[in-house]
């Protein structure tokens, strides 16, 4: 029956309740007055993490884009969590070179309306890096001075 089942709780884990005068069993209670998390909408009766101010079951926090449990660290982006990798693919700058993810960790160039990987930003036609050195622009490309000097002359 019911009630012999909420006296076993009781018994078996001697976890107890109060509100009101109202003693309550262990699972009772958390079904009653305890927090619940913000994924799936149960109580939360044991380990609980609190974030973005929310609380959810240990295995309910997860990236948002891909939902897989967070091991280490987080972004945030409009107060949803993300994964470092599809926070990167979402948000982060993609190079004009090679196409792939300027990170914080990064070097990185800013130039013609674009973000390049330090390594990425090179002559159009020699493909020497360009980075941190002086560069022209000739229909759209980026040129060093050697092949720019040729274009003009062309």
């Amino acid at each position: 029956s019911t009630l012999e089942t909420h006296i076993e709780a009781v018994v078996s884990t001697q976890s107890t309740g109060e509100i009101e005068d109202t003693l309550f069993c262990g699972p009772c209670f958390f079904e009653k007055h305890g927090e619940r998390c913000a994924k799936c909408g149960l109580a939360i009766t044991g380990n609980a993490i609190e974030a973005l101010g929310n609380t959810y079951h240990p295995e309910h926090f997860t990236c948002t884009r891909c939902d897989v449990r967070f091991t280490s660290g987080f972004n945030v982006d409009e107060g949803k969590p993300y994964c470092q990798k599809c926070y990167g693919e979402l948000y982060m700058p993609r190079c004009g070179g090679c196409g792939g993810i300027i990170d914080g960790m990064t070097q990185w160039i800013s130039a013609l309306d674009k973000e390049w990987h330090n390594n990425c930003f090179t002559c159009s036609v020699c493909l020497c890096s360009l980075g941190g050195d002086k560069f022209y622009q000739r229909e759209g490309k980026q040129l060093c001075e050697k092949h720019a000097r040729t274009a003009a002359c062309a």
